[in-house]
């Protein structure tokens, strides 16, 4: 796998005057990562990508596990997935942090978020 490769708030990194490519488990870990930011309906072309934040999380009283469902769900459809080792998540406040062990056709790796 290869694909673009961001910084931790998104921007496209650059390899000098290019842009920088991430391939392999760094690939795979930075798609799970955008997947995981992304909010469901919000991709024009992709209306059925995305986490369902509203459903999960923005709602009365939000607990972790609807949340964690649906990251299982959406990780799990990633390229390149094997399968999601661990998974943690917490709720501080108004954000659901969460912290994940991926394992990956190349390896194993984490995302936070």
């Amino acid at each position: 796998m290869i694909t673009f490769a961001t910084t931790s708030t998104n921007d496209f990194l650059l390899s000098g005057r290019s842009l920088a490519f991430a391939s392999d488990i760094d690939a795979v870990l930075l798609v799970c990562r955008h997947a995981a930011q992304a909010i469901l309906g919000e991709m024009v072309f992709a209306q059925d990508q995305g986490m369902p934040y509203f459903e999960t999380v923005w709602v009365g009283a939000p607990t972790t596990a609807p949340f964690e469902a649906a990251f299982r769900d959406r990780i799990g459809r990633v390229s390149g997935v094997v399968s999601i080792d661990d998974l943690t998540t917490e709720q501080i406040g108004d954000a659901m942090r969460y912290s994940a062990t991926i394992t990956t056709i190349y390896g194993t790796g984490t995302i936070d978020g």
